[in-house]
């Protein structure tokens, strides 16, 4: 027997055009999310999470509740890498006489 999934996805109405309404069930927690189908080249926004899902789990309270996978988060960029900051300190901080 496969054990529980501990993130699932359960997709429900379109709500708008390409977008629709789901319930998450993430650690015993649910939510309501809204799911996209991501496109090649499309911008991803700050606070947006790229998942897949996957097969059913085989719950029966009326759901249809599939396993999901995170693949990508996104979050601020990050312009400041320590090669970045150690070439600035290089260049730009004072030098000893």
């Amino acid at each position: 027997m496969k054990p529980k999934p501990t993130d699932e996805i359960a997709i429900g109405p379109e709500v708008s055009p390409g977008v629709r309404s789901a319930l998450r069930r993430q650690d015993g927690v649910t939510k309501q999310v809204f799911v996209k189908l991501a496109k090649e080249g499309e911008s991803i926004h700050q606070g947006t999470e790229l998942a897949m899902v996957g097969d059913p789990t085989g719950d029966n309270d009326g759901a249809h509740w599939h396993a999901l996978t995170s693949v990508y988060k996104s979050g601020p960029a990050q312009v400041a890498t320590p090669a970045y900051r150690d070439g600035w300190s290089r260049i730009y901080e004072k030098k000893p006489n």
